[in-house]
This record gives C-alpha cells, sequence and structure tokens, in this order.
C-alpha cells in the first residue's frame, strides 16, 4: 500500500511529464508558424462554452 506522500510524488511526476510534453508540443506549432500571437489574441476573444439546451 502507498502511503500519501508516495502517491503525492507520483501524481507530482506525471504532471511534470505532461507538462513537458506539452510544452515541447506548444513550442514546435510555434516554430513551425501554425501557432502564432494573432491565433492566441483570435482564440481569447472566443467563447467556446458549450451552450446548454434545456428542454421544457
Amino acid at each position: 500500500m502507498q502511503s500519501q506522500e508516495e502517491a503525492d510524488e507520483l501524481s507530482r511526476i506525471i504532471r511534470d511529464y505532461y507538462a513537458r510534453k506539452l510544452e515541447n508540443e506548444l513550442d514546435n506549432l510555434w516554430q513551425s508558424g501554425t501557432l502564432n500571437q494573432q491565433k492566441l489574441d483570435d482564440l481569447r476573444s472566443q467563447h467556446l462554452r458549450t451552450p446548454y439546451n434545456y428542454e421544457k
């Protein structure tokens, strides 16, 4: 059985791993020109929440 400290450490390791993967992918997108400041600015102004349609 794992202690809480071991579980917390494993969680941190997994978070760090995926954070590095995400950072590397974002760097690749930026360097290839797929992602740039204009696209980030466009995303900032978009409303991306899912609309909820409640039937009555």
